[in-house]
């Protein structure tokens, strides 16, 4: 249950990105901002997950390492989730279209 919330949660966030550059960023801007967002955001500040979610799982209570490696990637999943609905909430709203 689970793996499918956290699938949910990134794919949604990944359809909104595709929706939304389009109509909020002119066509010499997307494949840029798309490629620069991807990059920096999924692979610079996204690794970094892998050294911080073992540092939070030795602080964690469990009755096995792998317990606590479980709860730490939830939270960090969870937190990153929240962090991106916070933020998103900031982003500048799309022209209005016209309706034909």
């Amino acid at each position: 249950m689970g793996i499918a919330c956290a699938g949910f949660v990134v794919m949604s966030q990944l359809s909104f990105l595709g929706e939304y550059l389009p109509k909020v960023f002119p066509l010499y801007l997307r494949g840029t901002g798309g490629s620069f967002a991807t990059n920096v955001g999924g692979r610079m500040i996204g690794t970094s997950a892998a050294f911080l979610t073992p540092k939070i799982a030795q602080k964690l209570a469990g009755t096995t390492s792998f317990d606590q490696l479980a709860q730490a990637a939830g939270w960090v999943g969870l937190s990153i989730a929240v962090l991106a609905v916070i933020l998103g909430l900031f982003l500048p709203e799309p022209k209005a279209e016209a309706v034909e």
